[in-house]
Parts: C-alpha cells; structure tokens; sequence
C-alpha cells in the first residue's frame, strides 16, 4: 500500500511524537486518509514506533497515553530507586547496549547463573558435607578405607587452609595463590587441586556455586602450578643385583610375599595390601594370583601369571594363609617396616621401584607390552606403560632379571 504525505506536526506540542497526515493509496485506487503516528527512540526507550490510526481522535488519545504512561513511569522510578541505584544503572546500560541485549535479557542472565544457595557456606562445609557422603559410601563397601582416609585428609586441609573463606566468593587467583603457598612436591600439590576440583564440582551440583573457578584457569596456569602433564622422567628401576639383595633381605624382614609379588607381577602395593594369600593359586599348571573386583584399583580385574621364579621364591613361606601383608597394624606400618628393608638391602629406594622394575624388565623379556600393561592393571592399553614405567634395559638383563632364583 503506497503512501503519500499530507503535512507534518507535533503532538502533544514539545513531545517529540510527530503526526503525518497520510493518503491511503494501492493499484491507483485511493481508500481515504489517515493519520500516522511517529514515536521517537527515546519515549520508548527501545526503537522508533510508526502507527497509522484511522481518525485524529484516535491517534491524539494514543500520543497522550504514552506521554501520560512516560511521566508516570518516570515518577515511579525515582520514588522506587536510590541515587545509588540510578547512578550505577547509567553506569552499566552502555556496556549492556554494547553486547546487543536489553537490561531485562541482561539481568535474566545473569540470574541463572547466580546460586540459588547455599551462598554463605564456607569452603570447611561444603567439605564436612561431601565427606559425609563419602563416609556413608564407605559404610556401604562402595568406597575403600584408604580412598576414604585420603580424600578427607586433603580434603579437610583444604578447608583449613581457606579459613572460612565463603565457598561462591572463591576466585581463580585465591586457588593460584593457595597453590603457590604449598611448600610439597609437584604431584602433592596436584593432588590437592585435583581434591579442590572434586569439592567445588559437587558445589556445581549442589547450587552452591554457579561454576568453579578452576574451570578458568588456563593450561599454562596449571603448568605453572604443578607442571605439565606430559613431562614424563625416566622411572627409578632395581638393578638386578638390588634385586637379588631385596630378595635376600626381605625372607629375614618377613616381606618375603610382597617383595616378590610386586617385583615379578606388577601388582600395586595396595592390592597387595588387601590380597589374601587363598588368591594365590601356586598349584596350577599356570600359577596366578586372581585380582578380585574389591582388591583391584579402578575394579580392574584380571589374574596375574606367577612366572616360574616367583613361584620358587613364594614356596619359600611355610605359612601361607592369611593376608599377603601382616605389617598393617597402623596406616603406614607397612611403609616403615618395608623401609627398613630397602635400608637393610643398602638400596636408596625411590617411590614404585618394584612396579617400575617389572613394567621395565617384563616389557623386554617377554616383548609384548600390552601384556605387561595387562597383568599391571592398565585397562587402556600400554600407553600408561610407556609414560610411566618403561626405562630403558637391555634383553640379557631382563632375562637375568626373571632368573633370580632361591640359593
């Protein structure tokens, strides 16, 4: 439908809004005139408003009630706001314009991301509330003691450390600087970010906090923390010798079990810890100790060959029944009496050498590693194997290595 103008005017009279009388044209037929109405941005607050309207009447009522609604909204807004608020709303409306949303799109974001409570729990409680769960787990034999014990232990400290520091006002550089303070090891403070991770995504969950502020920091702030996850050093491995000499010291130390069990099948000193001695099958024509599901880390169970050596070294203990493991009265008795053992043996021990010994040595002297990653536990093939435990060894040394035998 065309449109031809018929004069301009404003009404009401210093309003802004323009009137236009139009004539109503299509296909050069002529329907009559009309009046349209043109309300400027800044009555609506949005965009320009154009309405044709039938009769002056009409359209003059529409200007008037928009006039009319503008000063009465206007009156509204200063008797329901502080100065405070009005400064700090003109202060933000130009950053809101510039993302292209309006302030009700603004605020409606940014209520969804808010936590809807929990908003005064420290850090100290959200930790006393997921040991809690965890400790019901435990209570069910669907966590283990130690899994347990070790989370709550680094959990609690983290609580300490943060001293009462409410958990939705944590940011991303007070869990760099908390990091930065820890006088440990790389991997000790890993562990303990890794602790923290856990914490504040059940805090996710929870409606605690709207997201974690570990999900900010970048990969090179977490290089930086506690180094890059791809560095990998050349893992601590048992010479032949200090092997033989482990061997020899470890009858007189009662370890005799788990020396053997580690260093010629790969299994983790905490399976060891739990095994029993009825999973340890000597009598069949392929000896083998059966991994159960609440023995293996991760549930990864498997039955470990016992390779001929091993046999000839466990047939050495007249008792075995029982747990593998006897030195356990105490969370790290088994710790210290099998450090005594490393210093009787004159071995500079370092963390895992057992396991490292075996991943090394069973990877060249049978030649197939994703065997050795089997009988280690490693359920995603022999990737771990090769970040972790496979130094360097030459063949006859492997080969010397499963023969050690009882003199």
């Amino acid at each position: 439908m065309g449109l031809k103008k018929k004069g301009v005017w404003e009404y009401p009279p210093h309003s802004g809004i323009k009137f236009l009388k139009v004539i109503n044209r299509a296909r050069g037929q002529t329907f009559g005139e009309s009046i349209r109405v043109i309300v400027p941005r800044k009555i609506t607050g949005v965009v320009r408003i154009r309405k044709n309207f039938g009769n002056l009447t009409d359209a003059e009522r529409y200007a008037d009630e928009l006039i009319t609604g503008r000063e009465r909204q206007g009156q509204d807004f200063f008797v329901a706001t502080t100065d405070g608020v009005r400064r700090e709303l003109l202060a933000l409306l130009p950053r809101i314009e510039a993302h292209g949303v309006t302030l009700t799109q603004a605020v409606e974001m940014g209520l969804k991301h808010l936590p809807l409570q929990g908003r005064s729990k420290t850090i100290a409680q959200v930790v006393e509330e997921l040991v809690t769960l965890k400790r019901e787990q435990l209570e069910k034999g669907d966590l283990r003691p130690r899994s347990f014990e070790d989370f709550r232990d680094r959990a609690e400290k983290i609580g300490r450390d943060f001293n009462g520091k409410v958990i939705s006002a944590l940011t991303e550089d007070d869990v760099k600087g908390w990091a930065r303070k820890m006088k440990v090891a790389a991997r000790s403070v890993k562990n303990a970010v890794f602790t923290l991770a856990e914490v504040l995504n059940f805090a996710v969950q929870k409606r605690y906090v709207s997201a974690s502020p570990l999900q900010y920091l970048t990969k090179q702030e977490r290089k930086s923390l506690y180094g890059a996850s791809g560095q990998r050093k050349q893992p601590a491995i048992l010479t032949v010798k200090q092997m033989e000499s482990l061997l020899t010291a470890a009858r007189e130390h009662h370890l005799l079990g788990f020396v053997t069990l580690a260093g010629f099948c790969g299994i983790r000193t905490e399976e060891i810890k739990r095994l029993q001695w009825s999973a340890v099958h000597l009598e069949d024509t392929e000896p083998f100790v059966h991994i159960s599901p609440s023995i293996a880390k991760k549930r990864a169970v498997r039955n470990v060959v016992i390779p001929p050596n091993a046999v000839a070294w466990l047939r050495l203990m007249q008792h075995r029944q029982g747990p593998i493991v006897t030195q356990q009265a105490t969370r790290n008795a088994h710790t210290r009496a099998f450090m005594k053992l490393a210093k009787a043996a004159g071995i500079d021990w370092k963390a895992n050498m057992l396991r490292h010994s075996y991943g090394s040595y069973h990877s060249i002297h049978g030649g197939d590693t994703m065997k050795t990653a089997a009988s280690m536990g490693h359920r995603q093939g022999d990737q771990v194997l090769w970040d972790f435990y496979k130094a360097l060894v030459r063949k006859p040394d492997a080969e010397a290595y499963f023969a050690l035998t009882p003199k």
